[in-house]
């Protein structure tokens, strides 16, 4: 979750030679609008320009960013990209783009990247997800997208080896970016944790929290495994609460799950929350869930490419089970900050959970770990260095 526009730029060279081409960007919300912003806007001294989907809020919020905005009509469904696509190349020949890197911050833009490197030679590089290759519309269109460009930016292991799948390894330059939590998640007092806890009637019990996107196309983020998990728990003697933050369609089905589960009353469905309240919340938390799965689709698979919320709740101290599965392998560390469980399974989910319930030390070691873990490389200060160090080289080679 991305907060109100900050200028948290590293210091270093001022040569605006960096071109950032927008898929998906504040004010929205989401992972990649999260490491977009919480990346470049380090960058600001030498970003030439962002080219981005124009959306409501955006004039406020362009007005406050250290960044130079330009929004553009058009939108990223099928019937609207290929508006924005012409719009976008338009604007970046206008803007002169020589002696300039691209930034493309999803594989759906990387079109004008292409285009643009054969009228003007200018390079680009592609910042990968892992979503947009392991479930993809159109591998063939993906693969020359990546084989032409310049360089590829990943989040993780996981999403590095589909890259690799798709176009072999070592083909070309590749950076994996580590992520952070936002200044929010670190800095943000802690209230009372027995406000939340009343205000949810939990009383002493052992309070569960997980964070999701409540959608068809986010089950695999594995809501229902740790519905299904409560259930186990309550069967053997512990009666823990979950705390479930967010919203979207699916959530009807999941309600439906827990009455059937017969963990209703333990369930706790909050909506979509204001960042102050989610952090709120998981500090009255005693543990933290990110149970995703690889899910297969007809196309391919759905997985989770990094997992920033691992490093939110981290960031209050919090230890967290995380499914064994995608990029959450990078961001827990087996036993260090989290623990990592086959997340297909509930009856392992619940006995891990209970496991880690059982042993208060534990709990407060991993959450004591995984702050130390993002002082020392996973943060937002560290990924921009490493995004720039990538940017300088691919210009001083390419450009």
């Amino acid at each position: 979750m991305q907060g109100e526009p900050q200028q948290g730029q590293l210091s270093g060279a001022t040569e605006r030679s960096l071109i950032l081409l927008a898929a998906d960007f504040p004010p929205s919300t989401g992972g990649i609008q999260t490491a977009t912003w919480e990346l470049y806007s380090r960058l600001a001294p030498e970003i030439r320009t962002v080219v981005a989907p124009g959306q409501p809020g955006a004039a406020a919020w362009d007005q406050r960013s250290p960044l130079k905005i330009q929004r553009l009509a058009g939108t990223l469904s099928i019937p609207g990209i290929a508006r924005y696509w012409a719009n976008a190349l338009t604007q970046l020949l206008r803007s002169h783009p020589r002696k300039c890197v691209v930034h493309c911050n999803h594989l759906f833009v990387s079109p004008v990247g292409l285009w643009l490197k054969q009228l003007t030679g200018t390079p680009y590089v592609v910042f990968i997800h892992v979503e947009e290759l392991t479930n993809c519309r159109f591998p063939r269109l993906a693969r020359r997208l990546l084989q032409q460009s310049d360089g590829v930016i990943v989040n993780s292991h996981y999403t590095q080896a589909a890259v690799e799948q798709l176009i072999g390894a070592g083909r070309l330059p590749m950076l994996r970016v580590h992520f952070g939590a936002s200044e929010r998640w670190l800095r943000q007092p802690v209230v009372s944790p027995a406000t939340w806890r009343q205000r949810l009637g939990v009383g002493q019990r052992p309070m569960l929290v997980t964070i999701s996107r409540l959608t068809k196309a986010h089950s695999y983020k594995g809501v229902d495994t740790a519905i299904r998990a409560l259930r186990r728990l309550h069967q053997a003697g512990v009666q823990a609460q979950l705390a479930v933050i967010g919203e979207g369609a699916d959530r009807e089905r999941l309600e439906g799950l827990a009455e059937g589960e017969g963990v209703s009353a333990a369930v706790r469905f909050l909506g979509r929350l204001p960042d102050n309240d989610a952090i709120e919340v998981v500090d009255a938390a005693d543990l933290c869930l990110l149970l995703s799965r690889e899910e297969r689709t007809q196309r391919g698979v759905v997985a989770e490419g990094f997992g920033i919320a691992v490093l939110e709740a981290n960031a209050r101290g919090k230890a967290v089970v995380a499914g064994k599965s995608g990029g959450l392998t990078d961001a827990v560390e087996q036993g260090v900050n989290g623990v990592l469980v086959d997340s297909t399974d509930p009856d392992a989910v619940a006995r891990v959970i209970a496991e880690v319930l059982s042993d208060p030390e534990r709990r407060q070691r991993l959450g004591a770990n995984g702050q130390r873990r993002l002082q020392s490389e996973y943060n937002w200060d560290f990924g921009a260095r490493q995004l720039r160090t990538f940017h300088q080289e691919i210009l001083s080679t390419r450009a």
